[in-house]
């Protein structure tokens, strides 16, 4: 698969194949984490819980995919949440869970709140927005103003379920004033940028090195985005050498293993991120994986297990040895800015 291939880039790889040919899976993890060099890498999970059955503005989800405003779908993928999560603490970490309308709606609908059960066990609860879900197909042509209103509304509903602050935000990735908007309701952190029109990610945000955009994004341009201003309120944080998963699904699901194609994937985003580091040790560098609830459990992915292979073989030694820490993504940012940028 074309993800597996971008391991090979990297600095030593041919090395560490032939001993990895006779030191099985606890020596691969060893290796990899020698390739660290001097430098530390911020680690991170996000989860995106997508508006499933929303009505407002756009139909997001249909029948086959399920809807939070039906009790049991709900109930489900709460429970599979917490099961993420359980498997996530038990290495160490604490993710950044990225919520919106209708899972947080049914949250109070339903009398459970797992948001604030999780935000209380030391995760970040942050906004996942589909503008189109929430201000129609013409969200792009809309006034900034508009954009607070229906933002500060969705931060309303996630800090009434007892998460004291929200700071971290994905979506509105086409409107070149939402970092203005942003800014407006207290966001200062964003992530997880792609083309939701073409699910592309612009290679020029595969990097591990965090900054503060001029300006907003575009379809036509990315300009303004891409330049630094230190005197910016959003820092954006990149995922790392990784591109978003739905360019690689198609290989990945067609793999003989695809659960062993997933690990391989996530695998080579840390590989290239890791070399990011060694060539720049002094700065803050970062990687991230999203997930979304229920992913792990389709698609021949093998459940949480999938991940708790992957974090035990991958980034516990990394952790051991100085080369990782775990780090949610506010934290990411926090670090970013007490280095002066």
């Amino acid at each position: 698969m074309r993800a597996h291939k971008i391991a090979h880039r990297f600095a030593a790889v041919s090395l560490i194949a032939g001993l990895l040919a006779v030191a099985g899976p606890a020596r691969e993890a060893s290796l990899r984490a020698e390739q660290g060099s001097a430098g530390t890498l911020l680690v991170g999970i996000g989860i995106h819980v997508e508006p499933f059955g929303l009505e407002d503005g756009v139909i997001v989800s249909t029948g086959r995919s399920g809807s939070y405003d039906n009790e049991a779908y709900f109930r489900r993928h709460a429970e599979l949440l917490r099961s993420l999560m359980a498997t996530i603490e038990a290495h160490g970490g604490r993710a950044t869970i990225q919520v919106q309308s209708p899972f947080t709606d049914s949250c109070v609908k339903y009398g459970d709140n797992v948001i604030g059960e999780l935000a209380a066990r030391g995760h970040e609860i942050a906004f996942h927005f589909h503008e189109d879900a929430h201000l129609g197909s013409d969200s792009e042509d809309l006034a900034v103003e508009r954009w607070i209103e229906v933002m500060g509304s969705q931060l309303a509903t996630i800090r009434a379920l007892g998460v004291e602050r929200v700071r971290m935000f994905s979506g509105g990735n086409l409107y070149p004033h939402v970092l203005e908007a942003a800014a407006a309701v207290g966001l200062d952190v964003m992530s997880d940028w792609k083309n939701p029109r073409t699910q592309d990610a612009d290679p020029r945000l595969q990097v591990t090195t965090p900054w503060r955009p001029s300006g907003g994004p575009s379809e036509a341009t990315m300009r303004a985005f891409l330049r630094h201003n230190a005197n910016a309120a959003v820092v954006y944080l990149p995922t790392g050498a990784i591109e978003p998963k739905a360019m690689h699904e198609d290989e990945i699901n067609a793999a003989a293993d695809p659960a062993r194609a997933l690990q391989d994937y996530w695998t080579d985003g840390l590989s290239g991120s890791l070399s990011m580091v060694a060539s720049k040790p002094s700065v803050t560098h970062v990687f991230h994986l999203t997930l979304h609830p229920g992913e792990l459990q389709g698609n021949s992915y093998g459940g949480d297990r999938t991940l708790e292979r992957w974090l035990q073989d991958e980034i516990d030694p990394l952790v051991a040895s100085g080369k990782a820490q775990w780090a949610t993504y506010s934290q990411m940012k926090d670090a970013f800015a007490a280095a002066g940028r």
